[in-house]
């Protein structure tokens, strides 16, 4: 009935499976859980305890597929059509958080929908990535409702019916669930938004997130450049192009080269404001598009 997909790298995700367990369990379903190691080489003795959970595996690939690859890696393996995929770093908040699920499956009816995501209070106030998911991905469903394609991650993502997979073009970080959702706009495949959230719990340290929003944003660079995604679709690009448009753009080149060493300093020391945090994002775009 249920295919629970988890794609991970390098993360434990033992109590996650386990919890996911006992749920489906309670439930008295069939279901299966299946974990697919992206070519890591951490926690693999621990999290191959996985496999003695019944209707449990844990597979790790050799070679690193990238995201988008090894969530199709797992499309391909699930035996049912109800398929959920979730984030290896992530916790259900209740003992209902599979049931919520159940109650919208509808053998015949394709549905696309996601849970959101929230995040535990913390008194961390300078780390960045506690900041922007609270304000950017905490969103309630009748806020990501407003533009549901958009709103669309694959952290906590249920797929019944749905035969869409991900562009494994994509193989470095970043923007796959962009892709995919274009996709399924450009398809005319709905997608709902309910409130079933999971909690987000690797929470980075300020330098290792900048970095790999630099490395996101050079895939989106990518995407563009070869044609993947229309320019202009995400917010950073959409501003990119007016100043490109209105040959203002040197402006945000100079902008890089006078801030970009007080910007980082300031975003990695406090995590914040947000507004200069997507100020840098912008320039390294522009710098490097």
């Amino acid at each position: 009935m249920l295919s629970i997909l988890i794609p991970c790298y390098n993360y434990s995700c033992v109590d996650l499976v386990t919890t996911l367990h006992h749920q489906c369990t309670t439930q008295h379903i069939e279901f299966e859980i299946l974990v697919s190691e992206d070519g890591g080489n951490q926690f693999i003795e621990q999290n191959s305890q996985i496999n003695s959970l019944h209707n449990s595996t844990y597979l790790a690939n050799k070679l690193n597929l990238g995201r988008a690859g090894n969530i199709n890696r797992l499309l391909h393996l699930a035996r049912f059509k109800a398929m959920l995929i979730l984030d290896c770093d992530l916790k259900p908040k209740n003992n209902t958080f599979v049931s919520n699920y159940l109650q919208l499956i509808n053998d015949n009816r394709p549905l696309v929908c996601f849970g959101g995501i929230q995040y535990e209070k913390s008194e961390e106030k300078h780390n960045l990535r506690y900041n922007y998911g609270i304000k950017r991905e905490a969103i309630l469903a009748k806020d990501r409702a407003k533009n549901p394609y958009k709103s669309l991650l694959t952290s906590n993502l249920l797929l019944v019916n749905c035969q869409q997979e991900f562009d494994d073009r994509i193989s470095t970080y970043g923007y796959e669930d962009l892709v995919f959702a274009e996709e399924l706009k450009q398809k005319s495949i709905p997608v709902q938004h309910i409130d079933n959230q999971l909690l987000h719990l690797n929470v980075e340290e300020n330098l290792a997130y900048l970095k790999k929003t630099e490395e996101a944003l050079q895939t989106l660079i990518k995407l563009e450049n070869e044609g993947f995604v229309q320019c202009g679709l995400t917010r950073i690009s959409s501003i990119h192009n007016r100043f490109k448009k209105n040959y203002l753009n040197f402006t945000l080149s100079l902008l890089y080269v006078f801030f970009k060493t007080f910007l980082v300093k300031t975003i990695l020391r406090k995590g914040r404001p947000l507004w200069m945090f997507d100020l840098y994002k912008l320039l390294y775009f522009n710098k490097y598009y």
